[in-house]
């Protein structure tokens, strides 16, 4: 609705009638090759998420802030561990052994979001032990403007066969006519894991109720009274700590316009040497040549490093379970700096 004054002075009654607005009719969606048209025409459910949206979500990776906001979209991050792959589908798997992950198109250029194979670095085995993390997550959150996602097989009608589960189309941020604007912001945020395993602290290391220094199961006889126990798992976790910088410079008229965007993340896991590290700079322009021909051109580059614990029945977690409760895990060196083994060997 419109909004509307009226003057009360000394009236005791006042009727007033509300106008409509129609302000809602002239929404945009993009589509294929960065086509944009009005909603209403047309023939096909499109769902669209705001820049604004995802970038205040505060997610170093914007594919967990699409989670909640698109009917049909299922969001699975791989662990909670910095630099996990997320895995997104759309109304569901539509293949059995092949990718069921919608196509992510850029500006009208197609990207590649699947995670690298472990194949290609040890063996062929499933990543099972590693997790590799997915190229879309290298997108600054700050320069999505808005993101479509077409759900049925109008992605594929427009995209073809790469697009048979659907399609997700970022559309990135211009520079805006003006004076030259610098923006600076920055966050800081601190995880603790609060929810921890719980393992067994009666019984001791050995087999069928006898002790046995060199077991690593707990069938042994039951602790002494008296014997420290520790809590391995909680001992073993550390606090996180994530800090985002983010610095942006854009400006330009009527004729041209400019962009620049440089976004700098440090993550420190709970997981003790795991971390997420990522450099962004984008630099993009447009230009108006004449009435009819106008051209855009963008420049990215990204660096990310990741640094993961090994996962799997070979992974921490479950080191950490069957770790004797009698033995604190933290003094795993020996004075001279080797690797202390809990065998009685």
């Amino acid at each position: 609705m419109e909004p509307k004054e009226v003057t009360v002075s000394a009236q005791s009654v006042i009727n007033v009638t509300l106008a409509s607005s129609a302000a809602s009719l002239d929404e945009v969606v993009v589509t294929a090759l960065g086509i944009t048209q009005e909603r209403r025409a047309l023939g096909y459910s499109v769902a669209q998420v705001k820049g604004q949206d995802v970038s205040e979500a505060q997610r170093d990776n914007f594919l967990v802030a699409l989670q909640g906001r698109v009917a049909g979209l299922s969001m699975t991050p791989t662990s909670g561990v910095p630099g996990a792959s997320v895995s997104i589908q759309l109304r569901g798997a539509s293949s059995i052994g092949g990718n069921n992950q919608p196509l992510y198109v850029v500006d009208g250029l197609p990207i590649d979001n699947r995670t690298f194979g472990q194949g290609a670095l040890v063996s062929d085995r499933p990543n099972r032990d590693n997790d590799y993390l997915n190229r879309a997550a290298d997108i600054n959150p700050n320069d999505i403007a808005s993101i479509t996602i077409l759900k049925g097989p109008e992605a594929a009608a427009l995209y073809g066969i790469d697009a048979s589960s659907g399609a997700i189309l970022i559309t990135t941020k211009k520079g805006r006519k003006g004076a030259g604007r610098i923006t600076y912001d920055n966050r800081f945020q601190v995880t603790e894991v609060y929810r921890f395993p719980e393992s067994q602290t009666i019984y001791g290391r050995g087999t069928l109720g006898y002790a046995n220094a060199n077991a690593l199961t707990a069938f042994g006889p039951r602790f002494a009274e008296g014997t420290k126990i520790y809590d391995n798992a909680r001992s073993f976790f550390q606090k996180g700590f994530t800090q985002v910088h983010n610095l942006i410079a854009e400006g330009g008229s009527d004729a041209a316009t400019y962009r620049l965007s440089t976004s700098y993340t440090d993550q420190k896991g709970t997981v003790p040497t795991s971390g997420f590290k990522r450099l962004s700079v984008r630099l993009s322009g447009t230009a108006q040549i004449n009435a009819k021909l106008g051209v855009e051109t963008s420049f990215t580059y990204v660096n990310t490093q990741v640094t993961k614990a090994l996962r799997s029945t070979n992974g921490y977690l479950l080191g950490l379970l069957s770790w004797p409760a009698n033995d604190d895990v933290t003094q795993y060196l020996n004075p001279d700096g080797t690797r202390r083994t809990i065998s009685g060997a």
